[in-house]
């Protein structure tokens, strides 16, 4: 039995370290991620690298081209 809706709005708030972020990026926008966990996953690092891109910008693996087709 259900209790809960299938559809259900929730709000997830995160903490860690710049690190643990950094692997958290590397591992969950690469090519190789599922498209579920990408698709939350690009638009987050685009918000995190325009606040601090000094301590993401070389995280290389996402392309451009990743960053504008992931909404």
């Amino acid at each position: 039995m259900n209790l809960l809706p299938h559809i259900l709005k929730t709000e997830l708030v995160m903490t860690a370290r710049l690190m643990e972020w950094r692997h958290f990026f590397k591992m969950r926008a690469d090519s190789h991620a599922r498209a579920e966990i990408r698709e939350f996953t690009i638009p987050l690092f685009k918000e995190v690298i325009d606040t601090k891109p000094e301590i993401f910008a070389d995280l290389k693996w996402v392309s451009p081209l990743q960053l504008h087709h992931v909404s």
